[in-house]
């Protein structure tokens, strides 16, 4: 809808109204409401005011292409809220880690390891993994934190 917007902006304010109106009376109709509102009625009063002889016609295929739209987008929420509703509470949390980890300033040292750990402990739990991996693991975690020490290093030494 948004490019549509964009264009139907451009084109005025009436244009809007005409659009906007077309997608309130799509909304009822597919809700299957007996009556419109007030302001509905009113804006349908001002968008048919000076249209001319076949604006209803107009209008009622822009009621339909709305309602096309608004069915497609209601179709895709209730898709999202069907997957949002089979996640487990283990992805979600995984979910909000992975936002906590790209979301923690760089700056934030202490937040930086602490993800880490939590997140190298949290796997060391969750798999049946033997010793060996368990401690290749906790090898690529030590030269990934002293590549990021080298690099910050490099960094302060640059300021100076």
């Amino acid at each position: 809808m948004a490019p549509m917007a964009i264009l139907e902006l451009v084109d005025g304010k009436r244009d809007m109204l005409w659009s906007m109106t077309a997608r309130r009376v799509a909304r009822s109709a597919i809700l299957g409401t007996k009556w419109l509102s007030e302001s509905s009625r009113d804006a349908m009063y001002r968008v048919f005011q000076f249209r001319g002889p076949d604006a209803v016609k107009q209008f009622d295929e822009e009621v339909e292409r709305q309602k096309q739209l608004l069915l497609r987008e209601d179709r895709k929420i209730s898709r999202e809220h069907k997957a949002i509703g089979e996640r487990t509470v283990k992805q979600i949390e995984e979910r909000v880690d992975e936002r906590l980890r790209w979301t923690t300033s760089r700056h934030n040292r202490r937040a930086i390891r602490e993800v880490q750990r939590k997140r190298v402990n949290q796997g060391w739990e969750d798999s049946k993994a033997t010793e060996e991996d368990k401690d290749a693991e906790l090898k690529k975690y030590k030269d990934a934190r002293q590549i990021k020490q080298k690099q910050m290093s490099l960094t302060d030494s640059g300021r100076n």
